[in-house]
């Protein structure tokens, strides 16, 4: 069960979201500038269309989900299709999750095709030198720093283990807060860094495979995260079964997820499910990611929301409606001094950081601890 304090503070947020979504909705209508919403499902089309049609022609096998991945119920309601891919409803404790999907390796293959046609859209090239990656690394290490420090956790001499570390980027920062890191993952989409990888794996044990199929020691980790990963698992009682066993008693287990309450989709409904649900097999909010850990005697302790830097297409209309009060509508004093508008902007974005963490980010985090 989740405590009062996170329960009254979720409702609160979920509730402030949807009044603000539906305001942003009705500003959506008469904003010219953020029209480009609506542009962003015909921009990715032809790659949909493309990938997706080998469904059709049988060369890609369909693995079929007929129960609920939570509560096992075979009772379930259509909600739409997500490209020939059915997204449901659980008929008795609605959890949503993707009724059909295809193998992790080809949904692997395409996102990195997905990816690479993204960036080049925006004129960029997909690739990460070890600069980049440096840069990375001290990005993981503030995240992880105020990861610990909301989880109330020492990692200093600390087991850590990171489910779907892609690149190891967390494991490296995890190492230079003085922690002992375990990197594990699947994903075929790390070719494109291989080279960098390669540079980096030594500094940290990497183990390449399926987590739920690993032989690791029971409970041997102090720390355990998965961010952006649960989403993407078919099996997720077996997955998180697995972390209940190898996290030792008092330890934490960060999870993150796309959260289905956020301010995006709130305002765009089915055009964010086709950029953000598109690879994805399970959709969580907090309630239904609460039953899922509490099954295996997790227990959350401490949520927060962030706004994921890719999903810019609510939070430009965002900037030039409702946070406009906060950004500043007049003209700066030029007589000031550059120290004084350096705190003046500091000012101005702790007003709208403020109205943002009182609603609902596009990605759901959570720390739990064995019960």
């Amino acid at each position: 069960m989740i405590n009062t304090g996170i329960k009254i503070s979720y409702l609160f947020s979920k509730i402030l979201t949807k009044v603000v979504g539906f305001i942003i909705k009705i500003t959506l209508i008469f904003n010219k500038k953020a029209k480009q919403v609506k542009g962003f499902k015909e921009k990715y089309d032809t790659l949909f269309c493309d990938f997706f049609s080998r469904l059709d022609d049988g060369s890609e096998k369909v693995i079929h989900r007929d129960n609920c991945p939570i509560c096992g119920c075979d009772e379930r309601l259509f909600k739409f299709t997500v490209y020939k891919f059915p997204i449901v409803k659980c008929g008795r404790c609605s959890f949503i999750y993707r009724e059909k999907t295809i193998s992790h390796a080809t949904l692997g293959r395409w996102r990195m095709k997905w990816t690479d046609l993204y960036y080049k859209s925006r004129g960029m090239e997909h690739k990460i030198d070890e600069c980049d990656y440096q840069n990375q690394v001290d990005g993981r290490a503030r995240k992880l720093k105020g990861a610990f420090e909301r989880a109330d956790f020492d990692p200093r001499g600390k087991r850590f283990l990171d489910i779907g570390c892609s690149i190891g980027t967390a494991c490296v920062a995890a190492n230079s807060l003085g922690m002992r890191a375990v990197g594990v993952d699947i994903d075929p989409g790390r070719g494109h860094f291989q080279t960098v990888f390669e540079r980096y794996k030594s500094d940290f044990t990497f183990i390449d495979g399926d987590f739920t199929q690993l032989k690791l020691e029971p409970r041997s980790f102090d720390f355990i995260m998965s961010t952006m990963t649960l989403d993407h698992v078919v099996d997720i009682k077996g997955f998180i079964e697995k972390v209940s066993v190898l996290l030792r008693k008092g330890g934490s287990f960060l999870v993150s997820v796309p959260n289905l309450d956020s301010m995006s989709n709130a305002v765009l409904k089915e055009r964010y499910a086709r950029q953000w649900m598109i690879t994805h097999e399970n959709f969580f909010d907090l309630p239904h990611l609460t039953t899922l850990l509490d099954t295996y005697n997790l227990k959350i302790y401490k949520t927060w929301t962030a706004w994921h830097p890719f999903l810019t297409i609510v939070r430009n209309p965002m900037e030039l409606t409702i946070f406009k009060e906060f950004t500043g509508k007049g003209k700066r004093d030029v007589s000031r001094t550059g120290e004084s508008n350096k705190k003046e902007k500091v000012q101005k974005r702790s007003g709208k950081d403020l109205f943002r963490r009182c609603m609902q980010g596009e990605i759901l985090y959570a720390v739990a601890s064995t019960k």
